[in-house]
């Protein structure tokens, strides 16, 4: 017998969860998979939109290699087009080599308000085989220094260190630029200029930030 659903599921409710910890939180829902009640959390799941409880249904549907049953807790929520159902939910399908139809879940409408917004459109692109286009599409983004984190996370031992290094080295430059122009000017308290990114790469002896000064 099929888990009833609701009619549909208030994204706002949703974010409300979240937000409050509100209906069944994480430990409890926790709590019942521990006392082997799986049924019962896909049931609050499935009856009263418990986010939570969803979430829990599914990691553990995966675990047990039951992604068809993974997938039918999750499609109601990610059919609301709320962010983290749909990373839930191309989790759950790239696990059942639907592979093309999760990178669609992740994929975001165009225009693209800001870069982070591909981010695990890029990663999931990384994990399906295909790096070198996940770095072309983090490429025109890297003045953010979560993505330019993301591009050498997602390549390393991909063979692609020349482009993310042909990538990265400009934006170092020019926070090296930046660092001295505000060290010729300012004392003390020194502006924010960004965040470091590791290379460990061919030619590096040693992990080290390619925004660190050289000395």
């Amino acid at each position: 017998m099929g888990i009833p659903m609701l009619p549909a599921i208030n994204v706002g409710d949703l974010e409300w969860q979240v937000r409050t910890y509100g209906g069944i939180p994480p430990r409890t829902a926790e709590l019942l998979l521990g006392l082997g009640r799986l049924d019962l959390v896909e049931r609050a799941a499935g009856e009263r939109g418990e986010w939570f409880c969803a979430l829990a249904a599914v990691r553990e549907l995966c675990a047990a290699g039951d992604h068809e049953r993974a997938w039918a807790v999750m499609e109601p929520f990610a059919a609301t087009g709320w962010k983290p159902a749909l990373v839930e939910a191309a989790e759950v399908r790239f696990r059942m080599g639907r592979v093309e139809e999760a990178l669609a879940l992740l994929r975001p409408d165009e225009p693209v308000e800001e870069g982070r917004q591909w981010r695990n459109y890029a990663l999931l692109l990384a994990r399906a085989g295909r790096p070198a286009e996940a770095v072309e599409i983090l490429a025109p983004h890297l003045q953010d220094w979560w993505l330019q984190s993301t591009l050498v996370e997602m390549t390393e031992g991909q063979g692609l260190d020349d482009r993310v290094l042909e990538l990265l080295v400009p934006w170092a430059e020019g926070a090296r630029r930046a660092r001295r122009k505000a060290r010729g000017t300012t004392r003390g308290n020194r502006p924010w200029i960004s965040r470091p990114v590791y290379w460990s790469g061919p030619g590096a002896s040693t992990k080290r930030s390619v925004f660190s000064e050289r000395t």
